[in-house]
């Protein structure tokens, strides 16, 4: 989600696929209205305090599981 170097991006700066990838997070509910002038890099360092490899893990499976559903044109709650 960051760039190689140093940045200043907020969370009203990144993408709407990394702001729903934030959003798979159990328990974190961000929203660009409520939390836009976030520091991106507080942020990340914040969830590093608690991600761990279960999370990662259920994070990337609902993303791949969300993107295969609509590439095959399957109902939301497939």
């Amino acid at each position: 989600m960051l760039p190689d170097i140093a940045t200043s991006m907020t969370l009203k700066d990144i993408s709407a696929e990394d702001m729903f990838a934030l959003n798979q997070v159990p328990n974190v509910q961000l929203s660009r209205k409520d939390h836009g002038n976030f520091a991106v890099n507080d942020l990340v360092l914040e969830l590093s305090h608690f991600l761990d490899e279960d999370v990662v893990n259920r994070v990337e499976l609902q993303l791949m599981s969300n993107r295969l559903k609509k590439q095959w044109g399957l109902p939301e709650h497939f």
